[in-house]
């Protein structure tokens, strides 16, 4: 097959690789990585870039079967379904998601919203929009420790432990200045253990590859995987060693909301495990990172998956998807 690639990387927008308030983007290892894994499975790939230069390309008569998506996009709560979405206005099949999914997945208070609509458990929280800066902007209504992050970025974005008034208004200034157009949610602090559940999509349907732990670099729980901790790699993963009606609690309840927001090919659900063994839903990534340090793929290798399996299973979800007769 003719496979594009899409992907945002850091040069394409201004930023250096120091700059932590935005690290939603890939490096050129990321892509190159992506590429050798699809020409070794068989296919011819193109680089397509990001959503401008992606339209540029298309518009010069590069022609290609599926483009594979690896694009989150920079700004704006539709950037990850920015490129899904041209593409759906083009005709053209991708991997992942659709433009709605993906636009749905990176709102962290709406799957909050749909996760208690499933009874699945998340955090308390509430969120503080332009409309409600005034309720919210002096103290919170949760008892401290909260979260404070942006609705709507990944990879740590804005990530922050909040222990009192004073760190509250500073930090809760501060968000709102580098994230102007997004609701800042406050949720309640779960002490307990960081997992994440990578899922793919295979003939019978989505399922969970396994569980994967985050500790600190101790191999203790991990207080807060903030984008400092995420950039600098002081971490580590590895299966979980959780109860087993703990871990089959976290892939169910990833599978189900995933399937409930018509996630589509792969994804990847992260929780919070309070010390009495609830798990408590955070977050939906409809696109995670597939690069050899992430958990995705650590989690596949350690389950005997090589990244070829898996990059032909996305590829095989897509085509089904679509009707493609892939070869």
């Amino acid at each position: 097959m003719k496979i594009g690639i899409t992907y945002d990387i850091k040069e394409q927008y201004g930023f250096t690789s120091l700059d932590l308030n935005f690290t939603d983007f890939l490096n050129v290892a990321d892509v190159s990585f992506a590429k050798e894994e699809l020409e070794k499975c068989g296919h011819e790939v193109f680089l397509l870039g990001n959503a401008q230069q992606m339209i540029h390309n298309l518009n010069q008569n590069i022609s290609v079967d599926l483009v594979f998506n690896l694009a989150w996009g920079y700004r704006g709560r539709n950037r990850e379904g920015l490129i899904p979405a041209i593409l759906e206005g083009y005709g053209i099949a991708h991997t992942g998601t659709d433009s709605y999914g993906c636009s749905l997945c990176l709102d962290k208070i709406q799957t909050k919203l749909i996760a208690n609509f499933l009874k699945i458990p998340t955090p308390n929280f509430f969120c503080v929009t332009k409309d409600t800066w005034n309720q919210f902007k002096d103290a919170s209504p949760l008892p401290f420790p909260i979260v404070m992050k942006p609705s709507s970025e990944g990879t740590g974005m804005g990530v922050t432990l909040i222990s009192s008034d004073a760190e509250y208004r500073r930090t809760l200034d501060r968000l709102r200045l580098l994230y102007p157009d997004e609701p800042i949610l406050c949720e309640t602090y779960i002490k307990g253990d960081e997992v994440t559940v990578p899922m793919l999509e295979n003939e019978q349907g989505l399922y969970a590859v396994g569980v994967l732990s985050i500790l600190d670099a101790k191999g203790k729980p991990i207080e807060l995987y903030d984008a400092n901790i995420k950039t600098s790699h002081t971490y580590q993963k590895r299966l979980s060693t959780l109860p087993r009606e703990v871990n089959e609690a976290v892939e169910s309840y990833s599978c189900r909301l995933y399937a409930f927001l018509q996630g589509q090919g792969y994804g990847r659900a992260d929780f919070r495990i309070a010390e009495d063994g609830t798990p408590y839903f955070l977050e939906m990534a409809p696109l995670p990172l597939l690069a050899p340090y992430s958990s995705f793929n650590l989690c596949t290798s350690l389950k005997g998956m090589s990244n070829e399996e898996v990059f032909q299973q996305i590829i095989q979800a897509a085509c089904r998807r679509y009707k493609i007769v892939s070869g």
